[in-house]
């Protein structure tokens, strides 16, 4: 019910009447908040974009491919840059120390910052235990090979290391990898960890975008050309 009181103004001394249209607050309690202390109004307020709540298929995407969530929200020049740090960082240690410089099993502190690239340094790691390491017959153990080594299976169809003979080592025959030594493979995995820690960062802003949403349309090129005229 509106309420209605009198005031006088102060020169013509005249009754004045103000309307107030808003509810009556009861005694003893705080006036409702109004729409101005919501959320939303203060955004519009502020002119800034609301926060949004966690994007849980963003987040998947940023952990099944580097840059894929942030293609999946429509921010697709963040996502493509930011796959392009992650894969260039990693193959860049690939190409500095091999395959060697992605191993969980010799390398595991180095291998926990590689395996937050995601399945593309998992799947690595797989090939390089799987495929290019063998069994060392004497004590038992899954290794790389050695100089003068061919990778070959025994009787129970497991890959074993075995000395080349001079027909092999002739024809050029040997291990399908060497095992990184030195400056080198500390560079190479060292630049697989970074790629894994700054994929993790980006998941993170995949999942939590925070404000704003798609990337901006592109203003024509006749608009920017006017503003660098100054026209």
């Amino acid at each position: 019910m509106p309420c209605v009181s009198t005031v006088y103004a102060p020169v013509a001394k005249k009754p004045v009447r103000v309307i107030y249209t808003g509810p009556m607050p009861e005694p003893d309690q705080p006036a409702p908040a109004g729409p101005a202390n919501t959320a939303a109004s203060r955004a519009r307020a502020t002119g800034e974009p609301p926060l949004r709540s966690p994007d849980y298929a963003a987040g998947l995407g940023a952990v099944v491919w580097p840059g894929l969530g942030h293609v999946l929200q429509g921010r697709r020049k963040r996502g493509f840059l930011a796959m392009a740090g992650v894969l260039g960082l990693f193959l860049y240690g690939l190409f500095v120390g091999g395959i060697d410089a992605v191993d969980s099993q010799e390398d595991r502190i180095w291998f926990i910052g590689a395996a937050l690239v995601g399945p593309l340094a998992w799947g690595t790691d797989w090939v390089h235990q799987n495929k290019f390491k063998a069994i060392d017959p004497q004590r038992n153990i899954q290794r790389s090979g050695y100089p003068g080594e061919v990778r070959d299976t025994d009787a129970s169809g497991r890959a074993v290391w075995r000395q080349a003979t001079p027909a092999e080592l002739e024809a050029g025959m040997g291990p399908p990898n060497a095992k990184g030594l030195g400056r080198l493979n500390e560079i190479a995995m060292l630049s697989i960890a970074l790629a894994g820690m700054l994929n993790f960062i980006i998941f993170l802003d995949a999942l939590i975008p925070g404000r704003g949403g798609k990337d901006p349309p592109a203003r024509p090129a006749r608009a920017r050309a006017a503003e660098g005229t100054g026209g």
